[in-house]
This record gives structure tokens, sequence and C-alpha cells, in this order.
């Protein structure tokens, strides 16, 4: 077996010790890659620069870079926007924008408000593409004017562009569209023309101007007639005799103003009463206008002469009345007359004169038996006169163990206590015992210090009982001589007296033996009476007897005189009252039957001591200190 030896390899590059074949290079260059690029160095301009095989503009190890992408090297050209591909320098609008002027005004776009108009470069009011043009010179510009031609209006308003809108006469209606610019009565001139207001009084449809309507109030008739204007003739009832002619009283009129039964504190009390009306259409001719005070009719002699007011003239629903006393209750009442003389009268009404007030505070000391009850009164009207209503806040649950309130009537024959129906008047006298005392205070108007003020007597003609628990009634001390009596004969009209047939005469001047009156005044003291005194003293009260029916007793204005003429008179009644006791200890006290009734308790035994008979007046409470 023979071996074969394989060829000697062949020599391509015989005079290159290095390589047997040309390769990329060729004979005796070396296919060197010297920077790794993939590209041998004998191909490669930049054999050391990996990333780059030929100078380029830069040269080799300096990057051929295009930053903005404009195709030219930064390497080449100074370029101050190499982010901008557009730009090389900034220019007037800057790096990344353009320096266009898409109008062509001379102002770039990037400083151009309106770029799209030639004309502006701000929006200005009306904005671009539109003109601020103002024509008519007003500061508002045409965009802007509903009127751009009138310097006067920038809206049509009502009148349009080049007409005013004014209102000449204020009447709402400019006037562009008034016919009667100058009359705020009408917008055009109607039947009666303009500044004639067309007035149709009656309703008829024809303005006055145009007719001759005699009765221009009246929608039913032009001409008076029988009746008038605004009375229909007409006969209702058939009967020949039209209506108007019929004789039929006036409506009931009534009283509008102040309201029945108020308090009235004005020198001048105005009266307003209902409208007058009549069922026949007759007019009113006249009012009559009476007021009396509480107790006395109206026919009073005494009366100021605005007491009875017959008014034919002006108003006739209205009257004004002067003269009224404070603390005082009058009556009223009013008529009405029509054409035929027929009268109504509306019903009576009631007001009391004077201001609200509180009364002083009176202390009832605390008591235990029947000397400690005291005659106490108050010097005001009450606005409510009843005992409840004035004294509940101190009394409470009226508890006779307690307190013992009442007053006296004789109709009655005995006491009425204070959850009897007691009423408080100024003038009057009332028991009052607390036994853990009590301060009193009322609310009322004060009565007048200023006019006589008359208190009627109580009695009764059954019993020939005229006891009176009594008291000055303003506020004032009285010498009970100077008190002076009165006696009516007749109860008048509203069951009030007003017919004097007697007096007046001072308590001084009446005999002890009078028909009217026993001039003794009883006071209560150490729980006996005592006709020793003659001294009315404010807010303490004190018995008088009436004889009779319809006396009355009247303190004179001012009344404290007795501060000045009586102040010895009570000194030496205190020095005889003292020695009296001393020397004769019962002088002046109450006989059995002779006296006033005892104080309303049952007190026995305090009233045998005090020698009044236990029964005279009556008892209407029990077990108040404890007895019986």
């Amino acid at each position: 077996m023979y071996m074969v030896e394989p060829a000697p390899p062949v020599d391509l590059c015989p005079d290159d010790p290095d390589k047997l074949d040309p390769g990329i290079c060729g004979c005796g260059v070396a296919d060197t890659d010297t920077d790794g690029d993939g590209t041998p160095d004998c191909n490669d301009e930049c054999p050391d620069d990996p990333e780059k095989t030929a100078p380029g503009d830069c040269g080799c190890g300096n990057p051929d870079i295009d930053a903005n992408g404009d195709g030219v090297s930064d390497c080449l050209v100074e370029d101050n926007c190499p982010d901008d591909p557009d730009k090389t320098d900034p220019g007037i609008c800057g790096c990344g924008v353009s320096d266009t002027d898409s109008d062509g005004d001379g102002t770039p776009d990037c400083n151009d408000g309106c770029p799209e108009d030639p004309e502006k470069t701000d929006p200005g009011v009306c904005g671009c593409g539109v003109s601020d043009t103002d024509s008519d010179g007003d500061g508002t510009p045409d965009c802007n004017d509903g009127c751009p031609e009138d310097p006067e209006k920038i809206e049509a308003g009502i009148c349009g562009c080049g007409k005013a809108d004014a209102d000449g006469d204020g009447d709402g209606t400019p006037d562009c569209n008034d016919e009667c610019p100058d009359d705020p009565e009408k917008t055009a001139p109607g039947d009666c023309g303009c500044g004639n207001p067309d007035i149709d009084e009656n309703g008829d449809g024809a303005s006055d101007c145009l007719i001759i309507d005699n009765c221009p109030d009246d929608p039913d008739k032009t001409e008076p007639g029988v009746c008038g204007c605004g009375i229909p003739d007409s006969d209702t009832d058939g009967d020949g005799i039209l209506d108007c002619l019929a004789t039929y009283p006036p409506d009931l009129p009534v009283l509008i103003s102040p309201a029945n039964g108020a308090v009235l504190e004005a020198d001048t009390i105005r009266f307003q009463a209902s409208p007058f009306s009549d069922p026949d259409g007759h007019a009113h001719i006249r009012s009559r206008w009476q007021f009396r005070e509480a107790g006395k009719g109206y026919d009073c002699p005494t009366y100021p002469d605005n007491f009875d007011q017959e008014i034919s003239s002006g108003d006739l629903t209205i009257c004004d009345l002067s003269g009224v006393h404070s603390g005082r209750t009058y009556f009223g009442k009013f008529c009405y007359t029509d054409a035929a003389e027929e009268e109504t009268c509306s019903e009576e009404f009631s007001f009391r004169a004077g201001a609200v007030a509180s009364s002083e505070s009176l202390r009832i000391e605390p008591g235990e038996e029947a000397a400690d009850f005291d005659m106490i009164s108050f010097c005001l009207t009450p606005q409510n006169g009843s005992a409840n209503a004035l004294f509940s806040g101190i009394v409470g649950d009226y508890d006779p163990n307690h307190f013992l309130i009442g007053g006296y009537d004789p109709a009655k024959g005995g006491y009425v206590q204070y959850n009897e129906g007691l009423n408080i008047e100024p003038g009057r006298a009332y028991w009052f015992f607390a036994r853990a005392g009590a301060d009193i205070r009322v609310n009322g108007i004060g009565m007048s210090p200023n006019h006589d003020l008359e208190l009627p007597l109580h009695y009764n003609p059954g019993t020939a009982n005229g006891w009176n628990m009594i008291a000055p009634p303003n506020g004032r001390d009285y010498d009970w001589d100077g008190v002076e009596v009165l006696v009516y004969g007749d109860t008048g009209e509203s069951g009030g007296v007003c017919n004097l047939i007697f007096g007046p005469k001072p308590v001084a001047e009446l005999e002890s033996g009078n028909p009217y009156l026993d001039i003794r005044l009883w006071h209560w003291e150490k729980g006996m009476y005592r006709s020793d005194t003659r001294t009315l003293s404010r807010n303490r009260g004190c018995w008088v007897k009436a004889k009779a029916a319809n006396v009355v007793l009247r303190f004179p204005a001012g009344g404290d005189q007795i501060a000045q003429e009586g102040f010895i008179r009570r000194t030496l009644e205190k020095g005889l009252g003292w020695l009296r006791e001393k020397v004769q200890p019962d002088a002046a006290v109450a006989d059995a039957g002779d006296g006033p009734p005892p104080p309303p308790a049952g007190f026995a035994e305090a009233a045998r001591k005090a020698g009044i008979d236990s029964g005279a007046g009556g008892c209407f409470i029990r077990n108040a200190a404890g007895n019986e």
C-alpha cells in the first residue's frame, strides 16, 4: 500500500512572508483592523477612530454631528439654534419659533396678536379681523355700538337709532310713542285732548268733556230729577211716593274710636263715629253728642257745655271733648239726624280719663286678733277693679286662716269678701287682715286732686241700713267738717242722679238730727270703734252712715288744707284721745247697735270687749285666729 503525501500550499503572495493569500488588502499589506470597526486599516482613512472610516467634515477623532438636522455638521458652522432645524440664529422670535409674518404687516406672527389681520397686531375691543373704529365718536366702537352713527345711543332702545328715548312727562312712555308727551296722565289725546283727562265720573261710557252730565258722580243719572243726584227716582213699593221722599230713620251709628272702655289721658279726646248711612238716602244734617259721669244722668246742670254738643257743620262723625277729670269714668252716646228729622242713637259707651300709675305701697302689719284689722283704701281707679285680679299675686289661693279682705254692702246687710266678687273703688275703704303681714300696691288711674270729687253713699231703704266704709278718693287728707253733703231727688237718665234737692253744705253746718247723714265719723282703734275724730286721712278708712237714699259726699278740690288748717286739730284730737283714755276710757266708743258693723271675723271675744254686737254686721270668716 502506497501513502500519498498532501501537496504543499500554494503561496499566492510569494513575496510577502506574512501572507499566503492577498486577502482584502492584497499581498504586502496586512489586513489589520486597528480600531476594530470592521474596516481593515488598508481601507480605513481613520484607522484609529472606531466611529469613522473617513475624516468627513470634522476629521478623524471628531464626529460629524448635525444636532439640528440641517445638513451641516456642527463643526463647520456657528449654529446658535442647535435644536432648531430651521434656524441657526434666534432672530426676532427666538430659537424654535419661526420669524414668519403671515399677514405681511411687518410684525412677525410671534409678536402679532392678529397674525392673519394685516390691519391689527392686537385684538383690541372688537377682536382680530374686525376694526375698532368708533364712527360716531361716542366712546363705544362700532362692533359694540347698536347705533354706530348715533353718538347719543349705543342701543336702538324703544325709539330706534337717531331718536332719543326721552320721557318728557315721566309717564313711562317715551316721547317717540307718546302722543301727549307733556301730559303724564295720557299717551293719546282721547276724547278730551292732551292736558284734559277723559273722566267718566258716572261710568256711563261717555267722557264728561263730551256731554253735559249734571250728575257726574251718579252712573245712573245725568239730571238730578226729583230725588237728586246719587239717589234713584224709584218707588219700590209702588205707592206713588218716591222712595227718596219716604221717611226712615238713619242706620244705627257705631263708635269707631276710641274703643269702648278705653283709658284716655289726653286733655282733649276725639271721638270718631261710623259713616252716616240712611236707608232712604236722606242727607246727614245733624249729630248730637252727650256725655255723663258714672252714677249721673245726661242732663246734670253742673256739666261743662261740651258734655252736650249739637254739630251741624263740618265732619258730623267727629266730636272733641274736654273738661274730663282724671280717675273718673264717663259714659256717652250720640245720635244722627237726617234731612227728614228722623233720629237714630248709638248704644252707650264708656271710657276712663287719666293715665295708669302705681299706688304707694301700703303696709299691713302682721296680726292675730280683731284689733289687728286695718281699714285701708286706694286713691286710684283700677283698670280691673276685681279684688281677685288686684291681689291674687299677694293672696295666692285665698285662705281665710291667713288673709281676710272685705268691703261692706248695706244692700246685702253684710260684707262682700275677696272671693265673693269684691270690687275695689276709690273713695271706698276695705278691711284687710294678714296673719304674716303684707305690702299692698295696685295699678290704676289716679283721681284728680284739682277737681271736686263726689262719692255716692250706699243706702238700703228696706232696712234703713246706710253704713259706708269711706276714705278720701284722691290721695289727699280732709277735714271731715269741710266735706260737703249733697242729696239728689231722682234717678234721671241711665239710672244716674242729677236733680239736686239739698246742698251742697259742709258737714260742719249740718244739725245732728238732719235727715240725710249721721255727722259722726267712726274709726277703728285698738279693737274698738271711736267717733272722736274729724280727720279723713288718705289710704285710711272710716265709717259714715247715710240716713236716706241718693246722699253724696263731695270732696272739694285741693283737700290738703287739712295739712295746715287741721294740724292743730289733729294734735288736739290725739291729746284729747289720750286724756279720755285716762279719765273717761269709754267716751266716744260705740255702744251695741249704735256703731258700725264689727270687722268681718270670728273674733267674738274681741268684739264683746269692744262693746259691739257681733251680729250687727255678720261674720264672713271663721277660724282666722284659731277662734271658733
